[in-house]
């Protein structure tokens, strides 16, 4: 499909989802193995007239894309340059835990979201809402509720303890190892866990939270994140990150070339096809190296090796990488309120939506 033509269908898609109040405002980007792109900003940043209206520039918060860019990066980074190993137990960098099978977890089961939390646990105690403390004494002690690599199990937790591990392996915050490692190399200026450092007028609200009692704009959304970095200014490896679709479409470029970019290399090209070969066949589940696979959020045009990330915000991104095409899409989904947008499941429907119309 012509580049031009393309630009109009999705503008005309996003339109359509913005009248119908699936979000406020939405930026979809692509980018081709070839260096070309294609970014469409549709709509403003509430649904109030005089306000912003959206560009390729906006700044959104990524929510759960911060599972992969950075932190499963990071981790396979660190395994990529021989730092640490995938069968390496995390005890090792995190004595703290108390669990049974506190030595087999491995880093493998960190990257394949192997590691069954007590979810109902989680709720009933409402962990997200709890301090920093609490939190942390819930990721040391709670027992799992299958053996490690056992069964896939999507959560915070883990990416949290992602997080916790690099640190501990590297010696920085995650936020600093991020800059140098990532976002500073591959000119993602407009890219951080610290939006104070970001332009405000740029930064698109993300909903207005009963909890916190105010519209939440240039803070992290994600409660768990919000809690740790009020009271110890931590950035974690579960949410927090924020971002513009150009600065990830550099991103998603960078692996499209099997892991380098303007003459840096940033991974192997070993390590990228481990990203987009499922690591869970044995028990029945699609999961990449540090990345999701065959999601329903993803549509039904995409190859078998087709590998993203999605975000509880409205955002998410895909490397196609037999097509040849990386795809970023921001949207502030669960503006005003996440309640309508959650129940119908029209962040993923919009997603499927616009890769269908891609691909």
């Amino acid at each position: 499909m012509d580049k031009e033509v393309l630009g109009r269908k999705l503008a005309d898609q996003i339109d359509l989802r913005i009248k119908e109040h699936w979000f406020p405002g939405c930026v979809v980007g692509i980018v081709w193995a070839n260096g070309e792109r294609l970014v469409v900003p549709v709509g403003r940043f509430t649904y109030q007239p005089d306000s912003a209206p959206v560009t390729e520039n906006s700044i959104y918060d990524v929510a759960s894309v911060t599972k992969a860019i950075p932190t499963a990066c990071l981790l396979l980074k660190l395994v990529d340059d021989g730092t640490i190993g995938l069968d390496d137990p995390i005890a090792q960098w995190i004595p703290e835990l108390t669990i049974r099978e506190r030595n087999t977890i491995l880093m493998r089961h960190l990257l394949e979201f192997t590691l069954s939390y007590d979810t109902e646990r989680y709720a009933a105690e409402g962990m997200k809402y709890k301090s920093a403390l609490e939190l942390q004494e819930f990721l040391f002690s709670s027992e799992l509720t299958a053996p490690p690599g056992s069964a896939y199990f999507y959560t915070n937790a883990i990416a949290i303890l992602s997080g916790l591990v690099i640190e501990r392996v590297t010696g920085k915050p995650l936020d600093v190892l991020a800059e140098d490692i990532f976002f500073k190399p591959l000119r993602m200026a407009r890219t951080g866990f610290r939006p104070e450092k970001l332009p405000m007028p740029d930064i698109v609200p993300t909903e207005i939270d009963p909890w916190r009692g105010r519209e939440i704009r240039g803070e992290v959304h994600d409660e768990s994140a919000w809690t740790l970095r009020k009271e110890k200014d931590k950035c974690v490896g579960s949410a927090g990150l924020f971002s513009t679709v150009p600065d990830l479409l550099t991103f998603l470029e960078m692996l499209l070339h099997h892991g380098t970019l303007n003459e840096g290399r940033y991974f192997s090209e070993a390590m990228v096809a481990k990203m987009h070969t499922n690591q869970l066949a044995s028990i029945g589940e699609h999961q990449g190296l540090g990345w999701k696979m065959e999601r329903p959020w993803m549509g039904v045009r995409h190859s078998p090796e087709a590998f993203g990330m999605s975000g509880f915000t409205g955002t998410s991104v895909l490397v196609e990488p037999e097509k040849g095409v990386g795809v970023a899409i921001l949207s502030n989904g669960t503006y005003p309120t996440r309640e309508r947008t959650q129940k119908e499941g029209l962040r993923d429907k919009f997603r499927a939506e616009v890769l269908d119309l891609i691909f």
